[in-house]
Formats: structure tokens, C-alpha cells, sequence
């Protein structure tokens, strides 16, 4: 694929893509990150698309980049939920580490250690 060629592609397609990916991420930022992976994915992928094609390649390209974002997000926002919420176990093991005194103890003397 030419310069050209894409340039011209990316003309036609960019805010139509955009416009979709907008639709399921509702986050502009995000929208451009998959539009642009799609681009890069074009360019990969240019000599197996017929184009005839093309259209639908980038849209469902733009569909599954969009429905891959939303599900990392998702994962990532469960894990982050996970680590704002200590477990009831965590919870234990600071209690037990910190209501020793020796453990407070050998705490400070590391904490003046490395301060000195």
C-alpha cells in the first residue's frame, strides 16, 4: 500500500471510526487509541484485504479493538477495586506484624538505618 493509498483511506475512514469506536468506549482518548490501532492493523494486515472489502474490515476491526479495550478496562478497574479493598486476610496479617512491638521495634531501627 502506497502513501497514497492510505492517506486517502485514512481520509475517508478516520472520523467515521472514531465516530464508531465512540459509540461502545464513550472516552475520546481512548476512541482515538483504538482508531489508531486499527490504522496500524490495516497496515499490517494491507495485502490480505480485498478492497472491495476494506469497509467492513475496518469496521469490524474497530468493533473487536473497541470490545477488546472495554473488556482491559473492566479487568483493570476490578483489579484496582480489588487492591482499594484489603481483604479481611490482609487485614489479619497487618494487625499481627504491626501490634508486635518487637516488629515496631526492628521497624525503626531499619527506618533509622537507611535514613542515616
Amino acid at each position: 500500500m502506497s502513501n497514497e493509498e492510505f492517506n486517502k483511506i485514512f481520509i475517508e475512514y478516520y472520523n467515521k471510526l472514531c465516530a464508531f469506536a465512540y459509540h461502545y468506549i464513550q472516552n475520546r482518548e481512548a476512541t482515538e487509541d483504538v482508531v489508531q490501532d486499527v490504522f496500524c492493523h490495516l497496515i499490517e494486515r494491507h495485502q490480505e484485504i480485498r478492497q472491495e472489502s476494506l469497509s467492513t474490515f475496518l469496521f469490524q476491526c474497530t468493533r473487536n479493538k473497541a470490545f477488546d479495550y472495554l473488556k482491559n478496562a473492566h479487568n483493570q478497574q476490578e483489579t484496582i477495586d480489588g487492591f482499594q479493598e484489603p481483604s479481611e486476610l490482609d487485614m489479619f496479617f497487618d494487625n499481627m506484624i504491626i501490634n508486635r512491638p518487637e516488629v515496631e521495634y526492628d521497624y525503626q531501627v531499619l527506618l533509622d538505618a537507611v535514613r542515616s
